[in-house]
């Protein structure tokens, strides 16, 4: 065949099989284009090549020089094959389907054998994915043709181009696989792996360290992909002999020039002295990174010490922070995926961006500290608690395992991550009634078995004691196990909850456990009639402060109202024991010691005056000196529940607290923690001193710092504040706080904020008692609401309350802009309300908000839907006003007393400021 005739064949879409066969009919395009299907079924096509014949013969042709061009960037070989093998058959696939455009650019063409092309259709490849695939292959071909021409052959299947143009997602993660390369940069972004790309630049060699699972891949993939300007391809060692994968590396290392070459896994299979050969060939052109699982290099562990500058250590508790980083740069993306998959149910909340779901923050922070490797980490927050039943019903099939398994759940959890020995689950199939009847198993068969579920990573194993992955784990698959066998797995929890001498398990089974679907058994457990409340608090009194604390906290929640009998019973005659046991206590175990008032105030506060006097009030004192501020909120709880009963106790504890204490604590508040200065300056003006306006400075400035560039997402400002309140009768103290905003900047972070995101703005408008709203109406006129009302479109159905609180924030615009953001939330606010008779919520809320920001708008809405509610004139809440007395004392420049502490008087009004100044 002439190979004009041939070039056109191709360009017609047609593979070089039936090319070849058309060529022994010495057909050409034009006599193939005069034939019908009959004449062509004659000729001695099939049916399915004479359909295709004349489905394509009269397309337009590909220019012929497109066709070289793709024949040669691949090397006529396959691109997903990737085997460099150019005798098989070939075609011209158009990735974007010809008759969607006719597109005949080589950007839209590749080279792909008969099998790839009909998969390619089978399985819908994705556009991107084709690309990424040309991509690579035709960038590795480059290479192997160094090779070729020299006559060498090239180890197609080691060696591999990385892509770093293909856009992943950064939900690649819950695969449980390696994310795409250009994933891996987004990941590893942070210190460690720019420290680590300064030392590949200085030494041209870099080795990654670390433990199984400590991140090592990823991490390396980020940091060769920081170098653009560099080729990167990963060398795969086979199975072969190490001498000939080293040969490869070498080769390949002597041919090409400007790349970065990754070593997998090297210390699996290749001795310290190839590795030594490979790493001394690094140099400007030729940077090599060598992966090295920690102390595991075959037949040689000193290799980290040979090249000791370009060594650097990986561990997940070096690494998590800058990938919970990225997560949450990219939180609508994860957030979406896992709802999508339906994984978003965390401890019966949904996760998601209303102030009401969990948080992605949350939910990374609940397993952030507790993983030990970033695949447990990834395996907990993508959903890998939804495989306990799967789990469960594996191992109920496998001689009963999960009995076992649910033995080791429950005591990882009363134990606090202790883990059990082998010896201890061996006793097991002595007391369980279901593993007792079947014959004791040799210690090794069952040391395998749990190795083997270590292996799959369901439990783990730490000095000789098996737990499972994570304890949210193991509280899932108790709560799973109870649901479906509750009789199997109340045998196992009576083991814990029935023994009072382990108080401390007890206590911290039932927290774990309460507000689950295993709360049936608690509910029978907490039964006076089944359960000794008295010997349990008595036994608590001698364990410690926090599990006393958290047993007050369950009793009282336990108990149907105040007051209860059986609460008070098991209390009344512990003065003695609780004040000794606060006495010793060291920490500052605060939330646990305003649990045991609170419960105390609530069912036995006769107890309080005499536990009380037996407290050590200078150790108190002492820890109250040194509390962090976020502890404040429960040291007032404390003091307001002895109050009532013993003002004495009080002011002789808070003799020893002055101001420099008051200054400490607020000096320690965190970036944004309005809330715990709030709760500081509520504590010290009720219980320490008189609040002086000097006081209202200190606190006003400390919340300056809190607020001074502190991002939206960071910003906890509490709508009602207590000690903070006398803040907002000063215009000039208003005007300092709102003064340290960026209104450029939060507009921003408005506009691209998720839900939960939209209310500290108007709590700081509540706040500031809207007399002073420029600042906020500054920060609304530059919000961007093309972007904004993409946000609301997406989530305000799912998020009527932040809605709410949105539409009431832009309440304090300007007039134009007001009128511009009701326009575009007109018909989001109609669409809530012609489902009302579906979902049954009246949503008043919602229109009652629409009111204030557009009356004309909502009374449409209102008349249209029939909607009846209060259509009150709802007026701006006014500052207060200083009085005449207030004003002259203000203008004096002295400090003056603004109210009395609660210990001197315990009802604040206007005439008893008045007199007091």
């Amino acid at each position: 065949m002439h190979a004009r005739t041939r070039s056109k064949l191709l360009g017609l879409g047609f593979d070089t099989l039936l090319i070849n066969k058309i060529d022994v009919r010495h057909l050409t395009v034009s006599g193939l284009s005069n034939q019908n299907k009959k004449a062509l079924l004659v000729a001695g096509f099939t049916d399915v090549e004479a359909d295709l014949i004349t489905l394509k013969v009269n397309r337009a042709i590909i220019d012929p020089v497109v066709i070289q061009s793709i024949i040669d960037k691949s090397g006529s070989a396959c691109c997903f094959c990737e085997d460099g093998i150019v005798d098989k058959p070939f075609q011209i696939h158009h990735i974007e389907e010809y008759h969607v455009n006719q597109n005949h650019s080589e950007e839209n063409l590749l080279l792909v054998c008969p099998t790839h092309h009909v998969q390619i259709h089978q399985h819908k490849y994705k556009r991107s994915d084709q690309i990424h695939i040309k991509r690579k292959w035709e960038n590795l071909w480059q290479v192997a043709k160094l090779f070729l021409d020299k006559g060498l052959s090239f180890p197609f299947k080691t060696i591999e181009f990385v892509d770093y143009t293909s856009e992943g997602s950064i939900t690649e993660i819950f695969n449980y696989g390696a994310p795409r390369p250009s994933v891996c940069v987004v990941l590893s972004k942070g210190s460690l792996s720019e420290n680590a790309l300064q030392v590949l630049n200085a030494e041209n060699k870099l080795v990654i360290t670390g433990d199984s699972g400590s991140g090592k891949t990823t991490m390396v993939f980020g940091i060769a992909g920081a170098q653009i300007a560099k080729n990167v391809y990963k060398y795969t060692i086979a199975d072969n002999s190490d001498t000939k994968s080293s040969a490869e590396i070498l080769q390949f290392l002597s041919l090409v020039k400007n790349v970065i070459l990754i070593v997998d896994d090297a210390n699996a299979k290749l001795h310290g002295e190839h590795i030594e050969r490979i790493l001394s060939a690094a140099d400007v052109s030729r940077q090599i990174i060598v992966v090295n699982t920690r102390n595991d290099f075959k037949n040689n562990n000193d290799i980290e010490e040979h090249f000791l500058n370009s060594v650097k250590y990986i561990s997940w508790s070096e690494i998590k922070h800058s990938v919970k980083s990225s997560l949450l740069s990219n939180e609508i993306e994860i957030v979406d995926f896992l709802k999508a998959k339906k994984l978003d149910d965390i401890n019966h909340f949904p996760l998601g961006y209303s102030e009401l779901s969990t948080s992605l923050n949350y939910l990374i922070d609940s397993y952030l500290n507790s993983s030990e490797t970033v695949w447990q980490f990834i395996f907990l927050i993508g959903g890998g608690l939804e495989k306990v039943g799967d789990i469960k019903l594996e191992l109920q099939q496998r001689d009963r395992f999960d009995i076992i398994f649910l033995y080791l759940s429950i005591k990882q959890i009363s134990q606090f991550e202790k883990g059990c020995s082998v010896e201890e689950i061996m006793q097991l199939f002595k007391t369980n009634s279901i593993l007792k009847v079947k014959s004791q198993p040799e210690r090794e068969w069952l040391q395998e078995r749990l190795d083997t579920l270590c292996a799959r990573r369901f439990l783990k194993n730490e000095r000789g004691r098996y737990k499972t992955i994570h304890r949210q784990f193991a509280r899932k698959f108790i709560e799973h196990f109870y649901k479906i066998s509750p009789v199997e797995c109340s045998e196992l929890l009576d083991v814990v909850f029935k023994n009072y001498s382990n108080v401390k398990e007890i206590t911290i089974l039932w927290s774990w456990l309460s507000n689950s679907d295993a709360s049936r058994y608690l509910a029978n457990w907490c039964n006076p009639a089944n359960t000794d409340w008295n010997s349990l608090v008595e036994t608590t009194c001698y364990e410690s402060v926090e599990t006393l604390g958290l047993l007050a906290r369950l009793m009282r929640y336990t108990a149907n109202q105040c007051n209860d009998k059986t609460v008070n019973s098991a209390f009344k005659d512990r003065a003695e024991e609780i004040a000794m046991l606060i006495n010793t206590e060291k920490l500052n175990y605060f939330y646990a010691i305003s649990e045991i008032f609170t419960t105390l105030s609530n069912h036995a506060k006769e107890v309080i005056v005499p536990m009380c006097d037996l407290l050590d009030k200078k150790s108190l004192t002492k820890l109250i000196k040194e509390a962090r501020p976020e502890d404040f909120k429960y040291i007032y709880s404390i003091f307001q529940n002895i109050w009532e009963v013993h003002p004495a106790w009080i002011f002789d504890v808070t003799k020893g607290l002055n101001v420099k204490d008051f200054e400490k604590a607020l000096n320690q508040v965190k970036k944004g923690d309005v809330e715990s200065i709030d709760r500081v300056m509520q504590f010290f003006s009720a219980f320490i001193f008189d609040l002086h306006r000097s006081h209202i400075k200190t606190a006003t400035t400390a919340v300056c710092n809190a607020l001074k560039g502190c991002p939206i997402k960071e910003m906890d400002y509490p709508v009602f504040l207590a000690g903070l309140f006398p803040v907002a009768m000063y215009e000039n103290d208003i005007e300092k706080i709102l003064s340290v905003l960026d209104s450029e900047k939060l507009a921003d972070e408005l506009a691209n904020a998720t839900p939960r995101y939209w209310k500290p703005l108007l709590n700081l408008s509540i706040f500031s008692m809207q007399k002073h709203m420029k600042k906020l109406e500054e920060i609304i006129e530059k919000v961007d609401l093309e972007i904004l009302m993409g946000n609301v479109e997406k989530y305000y159905q799912d998020s009527h309350y932040e809605f709410r609180i949105l539409i009431y924030l832009f309440c304090n615009g300007s007039k134009q802009k007001k009128a511009a953001f009701a326009l575009k939330i007109h018909p989001l606010v109609k669409n809530i309300y012609s489902k009302v008779s579906i979902d049954g919520h009246n949503h008043n809320d919602i229109i009652e908000a629409f009111n204030i920001l557009s009356p004309s708008d909502a009374a449409a809405i209102v008349q249209e839907y029939s909607i009846i509610f209060k259509n009150e004139k709802k007026e701006r809440s006014k500052a207060y006003k200083l009085d005449k007395v207030l004003k002259q004392a203000e203008a004096s420049g002295s400090d003056y007393i603004l109210f009395k502490r609660t210990i001197d008087v315990k009802q604040f009004d206007v005439d008893k400021i008045k007199n007091a100044n």
